[in-house]
């Protein structure tokens, strides 16, 4: 009992430690009148590899039967997506971006 309560007190110290910290400030782009709607009419449509669903399905029909087998909720696609290519950025007057 005193080693889980030693482990929960451990486990909140490193939580505060990493948060980020919370100014209630708004976004620099909010306090320079930057419009987003350029945002949203220069945005790229990356089209995505469909993942072989029967694959998928028959895989999980057979997972279903192990007891200890969590169910599957997810799916890896592979991608090769960079924010520097794909990427929309704004340089703002003062060199902020």
């Amino acid at each position: 009992m005193k080693r889980l309560f030693i482990q929960s007190i451990l486990l909140g110290i490193c939580h505060l430690c990493f948060s980020q910290i919370t100014t209630n400030e708004p976004p620099i782009s909010v306090l320079k009148g930057i419009v987003s709607e350029n945002l949203y009419t220069n945005t790229r449509i990356i089209n995505l590899a469909v993942p072989n669903m029967v694959k998928i399905l028959y895989e999980d029909s057979i997972n279903s039967y192990k007891a200890d087998m969590l169910q599957r909720y997810a799916v890896k696609i592979p991608v090769s997506i960079n924010m520097y290519e794909y990427g929309d950025w704004i340089d703002l007057d003062d060199g902020n971006g």
